[in-house]
């Protein structure tokens, strides 16, 4: 009788989405093919994958340590927290924009930029503008946050943050609105 089984955690077939196919191979081999279609990040590394052979009066294990690898999935549009911001005027304000990466095809090649309304040149940080990139858990995802300090009405507007890899730009826009805190409380009163 010949099995297979691979360990981390135990893993059976069916579980976290592991698949394990086994095929007898001639009379005596048994190939057996571990397989994740919806694999996540957090389950690439080592996995032990042992094959027992038994036969009345003989019997046989072999394991073998395989890794699986995670790769990112394509990149697509950037992630934002909402697509429509209102500040106060004399505030700082943030944007943040999750980015997807594939660190395999476009680590040496990425560019992120902020582009405010339909300038063709892209924001630079300085005193009005901080413009921060910052890993995170994932090797296929960037934190991409830009800073508005001091804000006036004149910022208001849409703000955009683009990924381009090679000739390829994705990209996620906010509104900023803005209040006049002077004129809030003039018509207040």
């Amino acid at each position: 009788m010949a099995s297979s089984y691979c360990n981390r955690n135990k893993i059976k077939n069916g579980s976290d989405g592991f698949e394990i196919y086994e095929e007898l191979i001639g009379d005596d081999k048994l190939s057996s093919v571990l397989k994740n279609p919806h694999m996540q990040e957090k389950q690439g590394g080592e996995y032990w994958c042992t094959a027992e052979n038994s036969i009345d009066g003989w019997s046989s294990k072999l394991s073998k340590v395989t890794e699986l690898i995670y790769e990112c999935p394509w990149p697509i549009n950037p992630k934002v927290s909402s697509s429509e911001v209102t500040a106060d005027t004399s505030s700082n304000k943030s944007f943040k924009c999750m980015i997807d990466v594939d660190p395999d095809y476009c680590a040496d090649v990425l560019e992120l930029q902020w582009r405010f309304n339909d300038s063709s040149a892209p924001i630079k940080s300085g005193k009005k503008y901080k413009i921060q990139e910052k890993n995170t858990n994932s090797k296929c995802k960037k934190e991409f946050t830009l800073t508005i300090n001091d804000v006036t009405v004149e910022d208001k507007g849409n703000y955009s943050c683009q990924s381009i890899c090679y000739e390829e730009t994705t990209f996620a826009v906010f509104e900023l609105k803005v209040k006049d805190a002077e004129r809030t409380s003039m018509n207040a009163v």
